[in-house]
Parts: structure tokens; sequence; C-alpha cells
């Protein structure tokens, strides 16, 4: 999420029985442990402003289930997703997303249909995020981190096409923004300094259409 959307490394943040270790060591019996999920939320000062979105492809991982229901205790909003039907794992959560993907291949495999189709999900949640706050103008990832070769790259093309431009021009205003993609962007559609632009952009909570038109409506 960082490098794609330049969001705070603190505001989509992963929660794994195990914690970090469990990525590359399996550590199964860790998510039989419901108080544990429950901590996870103690520990991460889970609260009202929070939304907190529980995996578990068979829908009764304890560890889950614990954090889902300690977060609605600490008032944040819930999301459940899991691949079986909610009268087979009943919970309760503000949204309860089910995946019926059917029988794997492999019985019980849920690194198959399960596990792809999570993940599908998961960045549909996620960039629809994104495009709320404001990090896409159009279908372009336009607060891309311009952090190496390619992402610069994929900077300079997106204010070619986004401003009828050509590459030098982007390059010399991708520059002058100081490697911002929406600050480039506004800077050229409202004639404003970086300094000034960028202050228009915070007073508009990031969001670029918003900025543009309060300099420059449109019919």
């Amino acid at each position: 999420m960082p490098p794609t959307f330049c969001s705070d490394p603190e505001m989509v943040q992963g929660i794994l029985a195990g914690g970090k270790d469990a990525l590359v060591r399996s550590s199964e019996a860790l998510e039989d442990r419901a108080e544990d999920g429950a901590a996870a939320m103690a520990e991460k000062a889970i609260a009202a402003n929070d939304v907190v979105v529980g995996i578990t492809a068979g829908g009764t991982t304890p560890y889950v289930r614990g954090a889902i229901a300690a977060a609605r205790d600490r008032g944040a909003t819930t999301v459940f997703i899991a691949c079986v039907p909610a009268e087979q794992a009943p919970i309760e959560a503000d949204i309860d997303i089910r995946l019926l993907v059917g029988a794997e291949i492999l019985t019980g495999s849920t690194r198959l249909k399960a596990g792809t189709v999570t993940k599908l999900v998961l960045n549909i949640l996620s960039t629809s995020v994104m495009v709320k706050l404001g990090k896409v103008y159009g279908n372009r990832m336009v607060d891309v981190s311009v952090t190496n070769t390619k992402l610069r790259d994929r900077a300079i093309r997106t204010i070619c096409d986004l401003a009828d431009l050509d590459r030098a021009m982007a390059e010399d205003l991708l520059d002058r923004s100081g490697q911002r993609v929406k600050l480039a962007l506004l800077m050229y559609w409202t004639g404003l300094e970086a300094e000034a632009g960028q202050q228009l952009l915070d007073h508009h909570r990031g969001h670029l259409r918003e900025a543009i038109a309060s300099i420059r409506p449109t019919p």
C-alpha cells in the first residue's frame, strides 16, 4: 500500500496469529487461541475510528473470531471474510462477506480457490478505500511513491497521459513538484507553484478533483 498509494504505513496493518515469524514458519496451533486475537486488538489500541477485517477461509479460526469480538467491544467497524455459508459459521460482524467457491480440488486445501478469491476481495477492498481517499484520478494512481526508476517512469507517463504533455515537460513538472504526481498535475492545471499547491491539496484532504474545482470550477 505505501509504495503504490503513498499511504501511511500505519494505515493498513496486517495482524497474524504468531506474528511475523508465522509468515515463514508454520505455527497453526497459535490460531486456536481466541484470547490472543483479543489481545492483538488491545495491543493495537483498536477504537471506534478503526475497521477490523477478519479473514478465515473456514470461518471457525478462534484467533480471528476472538479478534472480531474484541474489536466490536472496542467500538470498531468489523468485516468478516470466510469461504463457507453463514449458517455453517455464524458470527456477529457489521459486514459479513462469504465467498462460496465450492469444494477444493484437493479437499481442505484452501491455498487453491479460497486463498485466491480472498486475495481478490482484499485487493478490491483496499483499492476502493484508496479511491475514496483521493489517491486515484480517473483510473490513474496519482499518489504513487517515486522511489525507483520504474515508479518514476510510471509517474512521468501518468502526467503525460492526464495532462497531454510530452515527456520532457512531464519530467520537469514532476521535478518541480518534488516527485509528487498529484501536486504536479495540480500545478499544471491551476498555475500554482509547489508550496501553494500543496497547501491547497492539504486543505482538500488530498482530493485532486476538489482542489482543482475550488480554483477552476467546471460547468
